[in-house]
């Protein structure tokens, strides 16, 4: 089974950004390489999924993660909220351009497996 893997990345970052300034919380360092890359590694070592199957739901940052997704030569998609939709619009505003039977759509701030099993069979 194929999946389209949708990551949750449009949020302000309001916690963090006196650690982390205007970058964006998907793209936070950690030992040489951003958050954004270990999520990227961990998503293709399940095989449900090719790279160019994974699409980032960015909102603010998005100019800056599209532009570290470009630089490091990933095949993913980067879709922007123009305003902020909340989890369900963010989901709802991808999956109208990007159809698959079969999505997992987790958070870009966590590896923890808070995924929204909405492993979605959408067939809408």
């Amino acid at each position: 089974m194929s999946f389209k893997v949708i990551i949750l990345a449009g949020g302000k970052g309001t916690r963090i950004k006196s650690v982390l300034g205007m970058t964006p919380k998907i793209l936070a360092p950690i030992n040489k390489k951003t958050f954004l890359d270990y999520l990227i590694v961990w998503i293709k070592s399940w095989n449900i999924c090719l790279e160019k199957d994974i699409i980032l739901s960015t909102g603010v940052g998005h100019n800056a993660v599209k532009k570290h997704c470009n630089k490091n030569g990933y095949q993913i998609k980067c879709i922007e909220e123009k305003k902020p939709l909340g989890t369900f619009g963010a989901i709802i505003n991808v999956t109208r351009s990007n159809f698959a039977n079969h999505y997992l759509i987790i958070n870009g701030d966590t590896l923890r497996l808070r995924i929204y099993i909405l492993l979605i069979a959408l067939s809408i």
